[in-house]
C-alpha cells in the first residue's frame, strides 16, 4: 500500500507540472535550464531517508527509494528532478515520523499527506498562529529564473509545500526532538526539562538547516531567531498532540504556501527551487 501510494504521487508530480526556468544562450535566444544535481550529491541527500528506513527496520524499502531518488534528482529533466525532490521529502517523513517516538499513531501515508489539506487541522493554536503570522509577514521572494533554475508552477505550490512540511516535520519533530529529549532525560534531567532541552537543540538544528539551505531565499526570512522560535512552536505542537504530526504538517505547509502566494500577488515573484 505504501509503495503504491508513493508511486502514484510520484507519477502525478512527474507529469510535467513544473516549468523550466530559461537562460539566454550565446545567440541571444533562450534555452531550457536543466536540473543540476550531481549523482554524488543526490546520493548524499538520499542517505538521509535511507538511514531512517534502516532505523525503522525497512532496509529494502530504504534502498529502493534511495535508488529512485538518486536517479530522479540527477536527471536532466526539470520536472522529473522536481518530482524526485518531492519524493525525497516524503521519504524523509516516512522514515523518521515514528523513528524517535514511541506509540506514534500510524494513519497511513495517504492520510498523513492529506492532513495538509484538512481544514479541521486549523483548530490548533500553533496552526492558527502559523497561518496568521504568514498573512501578516512581509513575504520572501526571488524572481523567477533569476538564478537560472526551475520555478514552481502556481498550481503546484500547495502539493509541493505539503511535501516540504512533511519532510521537515518528520525529521526535526518526529525524530530529533524525541531522541534528544530521551538523551537529556538519561543524564538525568526531569522529564519536563529534558523535553525543553530536546526542543531547544532540535529547534537550533532546524534554524541552522534553513540558514544553510537559504541559497534561493532572501535573507530577511532566514534570521536564526525566527526559525528557532518557529521550531520551538512546532515542538510544542507535536508534544501536545502526542507526536501525531498531522497538525504539524498542516501548519508548516500552509505557512509556506501563504508566504509564496503573498510574494506572487504583491511582487509578481515567487520562490525559486534550486537543483545544484
Amino acid at each position: 500500500m505504501r509503495i503504491g501510494v508513493l508511486i502514484a504521487m510520484f507519477g502525478l508530480l512527474a507529469s510535467g507540472a513544473t516549468r523550466p526556468a530559461r537562460a539566454d544562450d550565446a545567440s541571444g535566444g533562450e534555452r531550457p535550464v536543466p536540473a543540476r544535481v550531481s549523482p554524488a550529491a543526490a546520493g548524499a541527500l538520499s542517505l538521509v531517508p535511507g538511514l531512517g528506513q534502516m532505523i525503522t527496520g525497512r532496509p529494502l524499502e530504504g534502498a529502493a527509494w534511495l535508488a529512485a531518488v538518486v536517479a530522479g534528482l540527477s536527471s536532466r529533466s526539470t520536472f522529473f528532478g522536481q518530482a524526485s525532490f518531492d519524493l525525497w521529502q516524503y521519504n524523509v517523513y516516512d522514515a523518521y515520523r515514528g523513528a524517535g517516538a514511541r506509540d506514534v499513531p500510524d494513519h497511513g501515508p495517504l492520510a498523513d499527506y492529506a492532513a495538509a489539506f484538512n481544514p479541521l487541522n486549523l483548530w490548533d493554536p500553533v496552526s492558527a498562529g502559523a497561518v496568521g503570522v504568514a498573512f501578516a509577514s512581509h513575504p520572501f521572494q526571488r524572481r523567477y529564473g533569476e538564478l537560472g533554475y526551475p520555478s514552481i508552477s502556481k498550481w503546484l505550490v500547495p502539493p509541493f509545500y505539503a511535501f516540504v512540511g512533511m519532510g521537515e516535520e518528520g525529521l526535526f519533530r518526529g525524530y530529533l526532538h524525541p531522541v534528544l529529549s530521551d538523551a537529556f532525560e538519561s543524564l538525568p534531567l526531569e522529564r519536563f526539562w529534558a523535553r525543553v532541552a530536546g526542543a531547544t537543540v532540535s529547534s537550533a538544528a532546524f534554524a541552522a538547516f534553513h540558514l544553510v539551505n537559504g541559497r534561493a531565499l532572501d535573507g530577511d526570512f532566514l534570521v536564526f531567531g525566527g526559525r528557532f522560535l518557529s521550531g520551538l512552536a512546532f515542538c510544542w505542537q507535536a508534544e501536545r498532540n502526542d507526536h501525531d504530526l498531522r497538525k504539524n504538517v498542516f501548519a508548516h505547509a500552509w505557512y509556506d504556501i501563504i508566504l509564496d502566494y503573498n510574494a506572487r500577488a504583491d511582487k509578481g515573484v515567487g520562490l525559486s527551487i534550486t537543483f545544484r
